[in-house]
């Protein structure tokens, strides 16, 4: 079976069980399913998959610009390497184990692409609009934030810099093909594992925060927990399965930190809520912002 037929499986089982799952607790607020087209068109969700399909066309371009520039900007693993050393590398050889790897290999790609398709649905389902938006749009500016990075900035995978290191991810020829027809293997910095599972914990933050609520007060709060203990499975793994460079963490978050707290303000006025785009925006809220 193919990783894309995997892929839909998860996605036809698992999807209706998350949706039952975190909205028990406020089951009052989902969109019943004879609403569900109605609910899409009167607010705009097709947007959303758009946005989706153009991340997957951006993809492919992408990918195929990284060769040819790199010819010209070459790699930046040196430096990496010189400042943090081998550290991933204890990582590795401290945890290994090869049901853990196994289970790390399934959650890195599987887990990690339904997690991105599901928060959005989940949000959809619970009548959360703005919410629905913010995933959305965030997703879409992380990726136009990481993409100067991977084409101008490239970073080599650790396992294959590092000597003795085990390319755990590509090991297993199943993932090792997939990997080696999507992946260039030297698009590490940021870690979009860590930049949009960030960015959809930073949203939901700054959400309840304009609220006046706590997370414990919220009725999104385990969905919240699952994302954020996800979030924290994908630090690890990105390490350990010879992937990512510790310094590809706190970029990632960086990255999806300043994409949350940007369409956090937007979004309002995407929708028309406070008028114009850009009302309200002033040199002294962008600079405090910013910082």
């Amino acid at each position: 079976m193919s990783p894309y037929w995997v892929m839909m499986g998860l996605i036809f089982f698992l999807t209706p069980i998350i949706c039952w799952l975190f909205s028990r607790n406020h089951a009052e607020s989902r969109v019943p399913l004879k609403r569900s087209f109605a609910e899409v068109w009167e607010k705009k969700y097709y947007l959303h998959v758009a946005g989706y399909l153009a991340i997957f066309i951006w993809k492919k371009v992408t990918d195929g610009l990284n060769e040819p520039i790199k010819t010209s900007t070459g790699h930046y693993t040196d430096w990496v390497h010189g400042l943090e050393g081998e550290l991933v590398f204890w990582v590795q050889n401290t945890f290994h184990n090869v049901v853990f790897t196994d289970i790390l290999n399934f959650h890195y790609l599987f887990i990690y692409l339904f997690l991105i398709y599901v928060t959005t649905i989940y949000y959809m389902y619970t009548g959360e609009r703005d919410l629905t938006d913010k995933v959305t749009l965030n997703y879409l500016l992380i990726y136009a934030l990481a993409v100067p990075y991977y084409l101008f900035f490239n970073v080599e995978v650790t396992s294959s810099y590092i000597p003795g290191m085990e390319a755990l991810l590509y090991e297993d020829p199943w993932y090792g093909y997939f990997y080696g027809s999507h992946d260039p293997l030297d698009n590490c910095v940021p870690s979009l594992h860590i930049a949009i599972p960030f960015g959809i914990l930073a949203l939901n933050w700054l959400h309840v925060r304009e609220q006046g609520i706590s997370i414990k007060e919220w009725k999104h709060r385990r969905y919240h927990q699952f994302i954020f203990w996800n979030t924290v499975l994908f630090a690890f793994a990105i390490l350990y399965l010879g992937i990512h460079w510790i310094i590809d963490i706190p970029l990632g978050i960086f990255v999806g930190g300043i994409g949350a707290l940007f369409i956090h303000h937007v979004q309002p006025r995407l929708r028309n809520d406070f008028g114009a785009t850009f009302k309200g925006f002033t040199k002294g809220k962008t600079g405090q912002h910013a910082v």
